[in-house]
């Protein structure tokens, strides 16, 4: 919803293709992305991350999209997507006809995209945490006598990594 969409839903009007939804909640987000084949995100700019894209991708959806800064933070052209030139309409047409009718290429994209949203998974960031925790431990040890090593501070982040590891994805994920 926003000031153009009086006029957008005037302009096309909803059809078998083409349906206005309003806003919905995550949870009819994520069920509407498992739906879709293609997810196109044709942004002009304002994105900070790509995070949309990331959740179409985990859906199993091809994602087309904008070239545009926040978008390329996830999305990589021809490897996990298709990345257009924002404000192109042509470009876009040609790349969405492409992406329906390339079936192998559609594909390829979907299982890169997979892989590259399970990257961002809350598993995968635990364990990124956990081994930048572990890092600073072991060097914090490197650098001081094993006196300081044992201080309240150390045993205590070390009591943090410890937890962090076995914290499951599901009780990440709340």
């Amino acid at each position: 919803e926003g000031p153009e969409t009086t006029r957008l839903r005037h302009e096309w009007p909803e059809g078998p293709t083409r349906r206005w939804l309003g806003r919905i909640s995550d949870r009819n987000k994520i069920d509407l992305l498992h739906t879709v084949s293609v997810f196109c995100s044709p942004a002009t700019g304002g994105e900070s991350f790509g995070i949309v894209l990331l959740e179409a991708m985990a859906a199993g959806a091809v994602v087309v999209a904008s070239d545009i800064d926040g978008y390329r933070n996830v999305a990589t052209h021809d490897v996990d997507s298709r990345l257009v030139t924002p404000d192109d309409v042509e470009s876009l047409a040609d790349v969405m006809r492409s992406v329906l009718d390339d079936i192998d290429g559609a594909e390829r994209l979907r299982e890169n995209g997979s892989r590259r949203a399970q990257q961002f998974s809350m598993d995968a960031l635990a364990s990124a945490y956990v081994d930048v925790y572990r890092s600073a431990i072991d060097d914090w040890d490197a650098r001081n006598s094993p006196s300081r090593t044992s201080s309240t501070s150390a045993r205590f982040a070390r009591s943090v990594v410890s937890r962090i590891g076995r914290i499951s994805p599901r009780k990440l994920s709340r």
